[in-house]
C-alpha cells in the first residue's frame, strides 16, 4: 500500500486552545505616540509600551520569556497586536510595576473543540512526506497558522 493512500486526522485547533495562562507582565516603559515619543507614567490605550513577560501554563511550565532573551516586547496597547485580555491587563500599570494576569481559555485562544479535528487525505499532504515529515499519530506538521498535530491515522 503507498504511503500516501488512506486519510490522517489532524487537529485544527490553536496548540493552546483550552489552556489557562499565566504571565507576570513588568512594565518597563512608556510612550506615546504623537507626544514626541515622551516617556508617560501609567499605561493608558494607544500607548507605546515595552515589557518584560513570563509565560507559564497552568501547570506552572515556562512556556516563553523575554527576561530569558534579555529584550522587551514591543506592542501598542488596543492595537490588537496582543491577546485582548493581556491587552486589557496592562492598561493603568506604571513602569517598573509587575502584575500576574491570569487568561483563561476562553480569554485567550479558546476552549478545546472536538469538533475542530479534520480528516485529510494523506496524498494532500505530500509536500510534508517530501520535507521528511512522517504522516504519523502525534507528529507536528508545520504551517503558516502554527502547528498541526496528527491525532489520528486512517488507512
Amino acid at each position: 500500500m503507498s504511503e500516501l493512500t488512506g486519510n490522517v486526522v489532524l487537529n485544527m485547533n490553536h496548540p493552546l486552545a483550552g489552556k489557562t495562562l499565566h504571565f507576570e507582565v513588568e512594565i518597563a516603559s512608556i510612550a506615546t505616540k504623537g507626544k514626541n515619543n515622551t516617556e508617560k507614567e501609567i499605561v493608558e490605550a494607544w500607548d507605546s509600551i515595552e515589557v518584560h513577560y513570563v509565560w507559564t501554563l497552568e501547570t506552572w511550565e515556562l512556556f516563553d520569556s523575554s527576561r530569558e532573551r534579555g529584550q522587551t516586547l514591543p506592542f501598542t496597547v488596543g492595537a490588537k497586536q496582543m491577546i485582548a485580555w493581556f491587552d486589557a491587563g496592562v492598561v493603568g500599570m506604571k513602569i517598573g510595576e509587575t502584575k500576574i494576569l491570569v487568561l483563561e481559555p476562553s480569554q485567550a485562544y479558546g476552549e478545546y473543540d472536538e469538533t475542530r479535528l479534520q480528516s485529510v487525505p494523506k496524498a494532500e499532504l505530500g509536500s510534508f512526506v517530501a520535507a521528511g515529515y512522517k504522516l504519523e499519530k502525534w507528529e507536528k506538521l508545520p504551517t503558516q497558522m502554527g502547528e498541526l498535530e496528527i491525532v489520528d491515522v486512517i488507512d
